[in-house]
């Protein structure tokens, strides 16, 4: 699978999310269009295996569960992408709850599209969802508790940097503030001293 273009879009109204904050990826799938869940052997109990969280996803079917029974019935790989990139998030302290794949040429391009809390997380979200999905392709052993880990860490940094932001907008609002305070009472007393010399001649 290859990554083609990641980016933040404002575009709920086209996908159907309650929320504006939305990664969307475009993603060329080249042969794996060929696949689905279903008929790949082991996939589903490896990804079960690797994320039993992923239960609480409700999928297509609305209710918990829903993501399993369409996995075990046969749903296309982009779509698993799409949930472990939101799942990521979850398990990180941010609850995301819009996920979705559609397709776009020739069943080879998809956009998967993520909601997310912190832009910088549901990036690294996105791409890592892309790597564990290969992972679980080929087999191979994967560590996911290093991504939750990174994640946390990112969401820490994008609350700190949060917090300064608004820090430094509450400092200039302060000081041009002060500075006007301070220029009506250097005018107020001036107009006194002129009144005062006025008086005095």
């Amino acid at each position: 699978m290859e990554i083609e273009k990641i980016q933040v879009v404002n575009a709920s109204h086209i996908w159907g999310a309650e929320t504006k904050k939305l990664i969307q990826m475009r993603l060329n799938i080249g042969d794996l269009k060929l696949k689905s869940t279903n008929e790949i052997e082991g996939f589903s109990h490896r990804i079960k295996t690797l994320i039993p969280s992923l239960y609480s996803r409700k999928c297509q079917q609305g209710v918990t569960g829903g993501f399993f029974r369409s996995l075990d019935n046969g749903i296309t790989i982009p779509e698993v992408v799409a949930h472990i990139a939101a799942e990521l998030q979850t398990l990180a302290g941010n609850e995301t709850d819009f996920s979705t794949a559609v397709i776009l040429e020739n069943e080879e391009i998809y956009n998967i599209v993520v909601s997310y809390i912190h832009e910088d997380a549901g990036m690294f979200a996105a791409m890592v969802a892309v790597e564990i999905v290969e992972a679980l392709l080929k087999g191979t052993p994967y560590f996911i508790r290093y991504d939750i880990e990174r994640l946390k860490e990112i969401n820490k940094e994008s609350r700190l940097a949060s917090i300064t932001s608004k820090n430094k907008q509450q400092y200039f609002k302060l000081n041009h503030h002060e500075t006007v305070k301070v220029g009506y009472v250097i005018n107020h007393h001036s107009k006194q001293i002129n009144q005062s010399l006025q008086q005095a001649r």
